[in-house]
């Protein structure tokens, strides 16, 4: 997958959907609101914080790869390095 054809809420959404987890279980598991979880994969919001990804990496069985490409794109969302290299 190219990351640049994809952005953090397209990838989330497509990963939540394939694991047949609505939003508000997602959000559940998150420990967030429905309401701001559905705001993330509407990109209205930034994306999740690095504790809230592996969270959901672990709730969605994520491989490493898929994992990479969710920090990678979460990051270029925040503009930011990707969120598990906190010290590059």
């Amino acid at each position: 997958m190219d990351i640049n054809e994809v952005t953090f809420s397209q990838y989330i959404t497509g990963i939540r959907e394939r694991e047949k987890i609505t939003l508000r279980q997602m959000a559940e598991h998150l420990c967030v609101s429905a309401a701001y979880y559905s705001d993330v994969e509407k990109g209205r919001r930034n994306p999740l914080s690095l504790e809230k990804l592996e969270l959901f990496a672990s709730v969605a069985s994520m491989t490493e790869d898929e994992k990479t490409i969710m920090f990678d794109l979460a990051g270029k969302g925040r503009s930011e390095v990707a969120p598990e290299l906190p010290d590059y």
